[in-house]
């Protein structure tokens, strides 16, 4: 299985969106970019969102169906795991902690994060909070996944 581990803030929004449109904005044409890239790779989609620990993966997962997205979701990361002390300061952010934790026991081929955090440790495409998910971000997480 190929998995694409999704933030939405910064990914599939923008800080000028959220403040134009509020917090519970996304683009379509981020959103279609998403269901682009698991089109072409197969992959399925794990939550990576402050927005599942704010409000939970149902009403999330509803969120985006109504913003158009189309890919099957298949999980979200657990957002009581945390890091310790020693962790952080071995540079292991609590994200990065979380999404491992999910792939243990996955019978996973690729995966790839679209965050505009910095994941160090996780293959990463990395988007901005002033830009969002652009067409190379795309083509970058097809080459990570690797195509159909």
């Amino acid at each position: 299985m190929k998995l694409l581990l999704l933030d939405i803030d910064g990914v599939l929004n923008t800080r000028l969106l959220r403040s134009r449109y509020g917090r519970d904005y996304v683009c379509p044409s981020r959103t279609a970019r998403v269901d682009e890239i698991c089109q072409r790779t197969g992959a399925k989609i794990v939550l990576s969102t402050s927005w599942v620990r704010c409000d939970g993966v149902v009403k999330t997962t509803a969120f985006l169906r109504g913003a158009g997205l189309k890919a099957d979701i298949v999980g979200a990361i657990d957002y009581n795991i945390e890091t310790t002390d020693a962790e952080q300061d071995a540079g292991l952010s609590d994200r990065v902690k979380r999404i491992l934790a999910y792939l243990v026991g996955k019978d996973v081929v690729s995966y790839v994060a679209l965050d505009d955090l910095y994941l160090v440790g996780v293959p990463l495409v990395h988007t901005t909070d002033t830009m969002g998910l652009l067409n190379e971000h795309v083509e970058k997480a097809v080459h990570l996944l690797g195509p159909l």
